[in-house]
């Protein structure tokens, strides 16, 4: 019993043994589902918060990324609207600066702060923008200050009203002429520059230019004027309006400049149009042909002729015009002067010659009685008488020379020459047949070297070398032969004594434009020469050097030379010394 009691004791406790682990185990479990449950909802609530905190991160961070990208982009933008603005800042092809206003106490500007320039300016100013930003401008352009270019700012910035001015700006090393538009915006001022510096000095040079000719046109004695075409409906011609004209032509017409530009040319001048000188400018302008020629104007209270020369200028004519009055009256004087003076030739020609030829008889008789008297009657007459004749005779013979010569000269001045190829060697073997007797009975020796053909005629030739030849054989010093050399050479017009042959005279005879050339030939003697003082005298019509005992002749040998060189466009000239003998140098033009 007490065995069963106890296993019945035994399984009862182990009944409530494992009803109460039973029950411990509900209670856990519902303690397990209680803890669960309320881990559950503490989770979720705790998720809740995370996610919550998670969403406002994530709306904080999206928020903070649009602001940067927002900053960023409007940084960009900053930087791209700054980088164009300056890029078109640094492509204008005018200077800008902005500049801070530095004021003093009382609110005036003293001074400017550079804040902004561009490329433009940099080159103006010489200076760049890393020099200058930030920096005063009385620091750098310490000159300009001094010499009040400040005062413009200063004007600009108390009255606000842009001021846009062309001056020069010479200092601190700048050197030019610029148009400057200075404007105020809040306290800043803002400046801009074009360098105007070649076109100013180009127009500078063009004002000078035109001064200049203005000058020149309003000074030259040539009148002047250009006048435009007056048209009418159908495109007729029918006056012409002076544009422009000067004193010259002022003084031609009596009209001032200001009265005559503007105006109607027929209105001004009718006498334009009875003269024909309208009809002539028309013509120009409608052929475009210019038009050179003498018109005597006798209207409009002009009483001259005009050398007038019209060419057309647009739908127009510009005209130059010289009054020639005085001249034409000049040249009819001279013409008048020289008919007077042909015909006064003339016949002093026609009387010397006739003359001369008359004289010819009575001497012959005058020489011929001589003879006979001294022949026949000789021993019938005293000494006394015979010398007398023999006087007569002397000057009768002189007188035949004088006559002679006379001939000879007017028959220089009254031939018409026909030049052909003439040999002067020829001459002058010629010349000596004819001095043959003066040449024995002087014991003379005449030598001739390289004597050119000329283009001349033949017997001036004879009578220009016959007299140099006779002339020094004539005056040959005592007990000595004479020595007559002739030589010729090819010499240019710059060799021949300056004065002697004249540039007209050189250009004639070789009108290639070329230096002329000229045969130069010399006649010289051993004889007794003579003082240089006297060469142009001896070249004169009946001058002599010495007296009739001393030497004979008729003293137009010399002239005879000049005359015949003068008619074949040639020079002479002499170069003599006393007791040292002469040189004749003749000059010929090569043709």
């Amino acid at each position: 019993t007490y065995l069963t009691l106890d296993t019945y004791r035994m399984d009862a406790i182990r009944k409530q043994v494992s009803k109460m682990i039973r029950i411990e185990q509900r209670l856990l479990e519902v303690r397990n589902e209680t803890v669960a449950r309320d881990f559950t909802g503490t989770n979720f609530i705790f998720g809740g918060f995370i996610m919550l905190a998670v969403l406002l991160l994530y709306l904080a961070y999206r928020m903070v990324n649009k602001e940067l990208a927002y900053r960023r982009a409007a940084e960009q933008a900053n930087k791209q609207q700054a980088n164009f603005v300056q890029n078109i800042m640094n492509s204008a092809p005018i200077g800008l600066w902005v500049y801070k206003a530095i004021q003093n106490a009382a609110g005036q500007l003293i001074d400017l702060e550079f804040l902004l320039i561009n490329e433009m300016a940099e080159k103006i100013g010489q200076k760049s923008a890393g020099q200058l930003i930030g920096h005063r401008v009385s620091e750098f352009f310490p000159e300009g200050v001094a010499k009040g270019h400040l005062d413009r700012y200063s004007s600009v910035f108390q009255t606000g009203q842009t001021s846009t001015t062309e001056q020069a700006y010479s200092a601190d090393g700048i050197d030019g002429w610029f148009q400057t538009t200075i404007s105020r915006n809040l306290d800043t001022l803002i400046q801009t520059s074009l360098d105007i510096t070649e076109t100013r000095t180009h127009q500078l040079a063009q004002q000078q230019q035109t001064a200049l000719l203005e000058s020149v046109v309003n000074n030259v004695q040539v009148a002047i004027g250009l006048m435009e075409a007056v048209r009418d409906e159908t495109g007729t011609i029918i006056d012409f309006r002076w544009k422009l004209t000067n004193e010259a032509n002022a003084r031609l017409t009596g009209r001032s400049i200001d009265t005559m530009t503007g105006a109607l040319m027929t209105q001004l001048l009718p006498g334009t149009v009875e003269t024909g000188y309208f009809a002539t400018l028309v013509e120009i302008v409608e052929t475009g042909k210019p038009i050179r020629y003498e018109l005597p104007y006798h209207a409009d209270g002009m009483d001259v002729i005009v050398d007038i020369n019209t060419v057309k200028y647009g739908d127009g004519v510009l005209f130059s015009s010289l009054d020639i009055t005085s001249v034409i009256q000049s040249k009819q004087q001279v013409m008048q002067a020289n008919r007077e003076l042909t015909r006064s030739n003339e016949s002093l020609q026609q009387f010397a010659y006739v003359a001369s030829h008359d004289l010819q008889e009575p001497l012959r008789k005058i020489q011929q009685f001589s003879d006979i008297l001294l022949r026949d009657y000789s021993a019938a007459l005293p000494e006394p008488g015979l010398d007398l004749i023999r006087r007569s005779q002397k000057s009768a013979a002189r007188m035949s020379q004088l006559i002679k010569g006379v001939l000879a000269y007017s028959h220089l001045n009254n031939q018409q020459s026909a030049f052909r190829q003439v040999s002067v060697e020829e001459v002058m073997g010629r010349v000596m047949e004819t001095l043959e007797s003066a040449i024995a009975s002087s014991g003379a020796t005449v030598s001739c070297e390289y004597l050119p053909t000329l283009t001349a005629d033949s017997w001036q030739l004879h009578q220009l070398f016959q007299n140099l030849v006779a002339n020094a054989i004539r005056y040959r010093q005592p007990a000595v032969a004479p020595l007559i050399h002739l030589k010729g050479r090819k010499i240019p017009l710059s060799a021949i004594p300056v004065g002697l042959v004249s540039t007209a005279k050189a250009v004639d005879t070789n009108p290639t434009g070329m230096e002329a050339w000229f045969w130069e030939i010399s006649v010289a003697d051993n004889g007794i020469g003579f003082d240089e003082k006297y060469k142009d005298r001896i070249f004169q019509v009946f001058q002599r050097l010495h007296g009739w005992n001393d030497y004979d002749g008729s003293g137009i040998g010399l002239a005879i030379c000049q005359k015949v060189v003068q008619n074949h466009n040639g020079a002479i000239t002499v170069r003599s010394q006393p007791g040292q003998g002469t040189t004749f140098l003749i000059y010929f033009p090569l043709r």
